[in-house]
């Protein structure tokens, strides 16, 4: 396997928004999509929702190995729809964050995921946003307390460090402030694109 590095940084790769769990990350993406910006929502909530509504076991709190596995191939598919020449897309976590939980939890990649680690490529910086207790509550799709979530923020922020990417992490701040300081980085590093 490969540094798994992004070393290619004059594509307009999709550009990651991560961090902990209740962080305000869904919200800054539906702030972004407002602005007219391509966005791709988080693979892990849509399975978590098809699984409650199915009675499937595929849960993080269930069975974390077929969670990552449902939320891998969607993740696989949403990467080949977004990916684009001339487009800037953000995307709500990538598999890079899937493969790094299951990495840390000692858990089988499958065949399919280990591909595309490989394969996918992203912006060289990754947006994170930090855990903010006041904002945190249990929205009963995530079941994990505060804590759990700031020990799944470092193994993020230590893995994507580690894989060679730059971690924005982003303020404290209002999602219209948050979506500002993103829109002027990447105007900075797409000059020729929309900003």
């Amino acid at each position: 396997m490969h540094s798994l590095k992004n070393t290619d940084n004059h594509k307009l790769h999709p550009i990651i928004l991560s961090g902990c769990s209740g962080g305000g990350k869904s919200t800054l993406l539906e702030e972004l999509a407002t602005r007219g910006r391509q966005t791709v929502k988080e693979a892990g909530r849509r399975v978590v929702q098809l699984e409650l509504h199915n009675g499937g076991k595929g849960l993080p709190w269930v069975n974390i190995q077929r969670f990552c596995e449902l939320a891998g191939r969607l993740k696989i598919k949403d990467y080949e729809e977004a990916i684009g020449p001339n487009n800037i897309v953000f995307m709500d976590r990538s598999i890079l964050d899937l493969f790094l939980n299951l990495k840390a939890n000692q858990l089988a990649l499958p065949n399919a995921m280990a591909k595309a680690v490989e394969t996918q490529n992203f912006h060289k910086t990754v947006f994170f946003v930090p855990p903010w207790k006041e904002i945190f509550h249990d929205d009963g799709q995530r079941n994990k307390t505060y804590e759990d979530a700031i020990k799944e923020y470092e193994i993020l922020l230590n893995g994507y460090q580690n894989l060679g990417y730059k971690v924005e992490i982003l303020a404290k701040a209002s999602v219209e402030e948050r979506a500002d300081f993103i829109e002027t980085y990447v105007a900075k590093s797409y000059p020729e694109t929309r900003t």
